[in-house]
């Protein structure tokens, strides 16, 4: 079997720890509840040698994952999590059926169509967030100058006065958009690992996470539910 070293590593869509290995008629691959699906390698006949294909099948999701992984490149100043969001959101996603030539995973038929919505919607908030924090930037930067601007215009009553309610403006706009992305990041974390998720809410609460747990944060229709719960939340919607 498969050593540690060659364990599996993270969906290169979605970033989910949530991947296994599944076998079809006589072939393997290696498929996420996202509905990604590596390549599939055929067994031997007579089940001769069941470990190379194995071996196959997790090198190739393993090369696609580190190719993501290299791809994340942070910008300055933001904080590391927002890029590690961008990891699974549509175009990635999108790949699923592209780049590895398979059907998405029988698993789980619908569930990567909500899972891309629900990518959509954090797109969506990652760009206003980083509009929104430009045009404060933006205003910030020039703020002694327009209290300067707004000291000459107090004595010209023939011209409007005082800008500074701008800056206040689209700071709080910036701080509701930035709020707005923390909500979603909690969300996508639930989506990408929900039993992390569930086991730190239940810390959270002085409580321990029961014996269920584990087969509920398999269960694509919870990791859907998450998804569609965030798709119908008044925040997102607006």
């Amino acid at each position: 079997m498969p050593t540690e070293e060659q364990a599996l590593k993270p969906c290169p869509f979605c970033g989910s720890r949530n991947v296994a290995q599944g076998a079809s008629r006589d072939r393997i691959s290696v498929w996420c509840f996202c509905g990604a699906q590596g390549p599939s390698v055929p067994f031997p006949e007579n089940n001769i040698d069941p470990v190379t294909p194995i071996k196959q099948c997790y090198a190739a999701w393993n090369r696609r994952a580190l190719e993501a992984a290299a791809t994340l490149t942070p910008s300055s100043g933001e904080p590391e999590w927002l890029a590690e969001m961008e990891r699974g959101l549509p175009e990635r996603l999108q790949d699923t059926y592209t780049r590895w030539n398979n059907p998405p995973s029988p698993f789980l038929p619908d569930g990567a169509e909500v899972m891309l919505k629900a990518a959509d919607a954090i797109v969506a908030l990652i760009a206003l967030v980083r509009a929104n924090a430009a045009e404060r930037d933006h205003w910030k930067a020039n703020h002694d100058e327009m209290v300067a601007r707004n000291a000459v215009l107090r004595d010209r009553p023939d011209l409007p006065v005082d800008r500074l309610p701008a800056l206040q403006r689209v700071e709080a706009r910036a701080e509701a958009a930035e709020r707005k992305l923390a909500e979603a990041g909690k969300v996508l974390k639930q989506i990408a690992d929900p039993l992390t998720a569930m086991r730190n809410d239940a810390e959270a609460a002085g409580n321990k996470l029961s014996g269920m747990a584990h087969q509920i944060a398999n269960d694509p229709a919870y990791i859907k539910q998450i998804a569609r719960q965030f798709l119908e939340s008044k925040d997102v919607s607006q």
